[in-house]
């Protein structure tokens, strides 16, 4: 044991190293991180709802997808709800055929 007055003396024992990714201080808490993802859905169904076009809903997650097909049934959006069902549709045989 070394004297907490003695400057001089190194470590005899290295501290073991700690596990795992060190901490960068900039962790979200569990709202902030809903929050996010729930910003970043709003923004692709807004883009997709704006665009009316197809790419913007290649590019959204099933969840997303499922929650603007409820919307457009809501509104009576038939149009836009017709192409979410098709890409929809276009998913689940990629899935299934392992494309």
């Amino acid at each position: 044991m070394k004297d907490p007055a003695d400057k001089v003396t190194g470590e005899l024992i290295d501290t073991p190293k700690k596990r795992g990714r060190p901490a960068t201080g900039r962790a979200l808490t569990p709202a902030e991180r809903m929050r996010r993802m729930r910003a970043r859905e709003a923004g692709q169904m807004r883009a997709a709802k704006e665009y009316g076009g197809v790419g913007a809903l290649v590019a959204m997650n099933d969840a997303a997808l499922l929650k603007l097909a409820g919307d457009c049934m809501r509104t009576g959006d038939v149009e836009m709800f017709g192409l979410v069902m098709n890409e929809m549709f276009h998913r689940t045989r990629r899935n299934r055929h392992g494309v």
